[in-house]
């Protein structure tokens, strides 16, 4: 054999290599879609730790949409702009803050965000010691006590209803 031919073959090998590992990948993922909910036997820690990505991942977006004026309703995933104080499509409050490194739910895991009663990834409720040390949110917004619109730092009024701010 010359090495054009010896080269050729191992290309070949590499590409049959690379497209099994693709199969493999493929099959991995199936896997997880189906048994997500409810992972069982030798796979159930593997599932679970992308269960913990995802939902990572899910805070990460959550505030990278917030830093860039979008609030993502936690009841219909409409998104909304960073001024609503309810959602234009169910009236849900919606959030004003996300946090990338606050308190984790006892039960999963999950990340909690200030003021939640239940964990938004498993639906355990959220101890009160949890939900006082989650309070502290990583960015905090200043609203309007009257009507919950944002305001500006420095607003001595609100814009939308008027109210004096102290």
């Amino acid at each position: 054999m010359s090495n054009n031919e010896i080269e050729a073959c191992q290309r070949k090998y590499k590409e049959l290599e690379a497209g099994k590992s693709g199969i493999y990948n493929t099959i991995g993922r199936l896997y997880f879609e189906k048994y997500k909910d409810s992972p069982e036997g030798e796979f159930a820690d593997s599932v679970n730790q992308i269960n913990k990505i995802n939902e990572e991942m899910k805070q990460i977006d959550l505030r990278i949409k917030f830093i860039n004026g979008i609030v993502v309703c936690t009841n219909c995933g409409l998104e909304n702009g960073v001024k609503s104080s309810f959602c234009s499509g169910c009236g849900t409050r919606l959030p004003h803050t996300y946090s990338t490194d606050g308190m984790r739910c006892s039960n999963c895991g999950g990340l909690i965000n200030p003021g939640q009663k239940f964990c938004g990834s498993c639906g355990a409720a959220i101890p009160q010691t949890e939900t006082a040390a989650a309070a502290e949110p990583v960015s905090q917004v200043k609203t309007c006590p009257n009507c919950g619109c944002e305001l500006e730092n420095d607003a001595v009024f609100c814009s939308e209803c008027g109210t004096k701010i102290d």
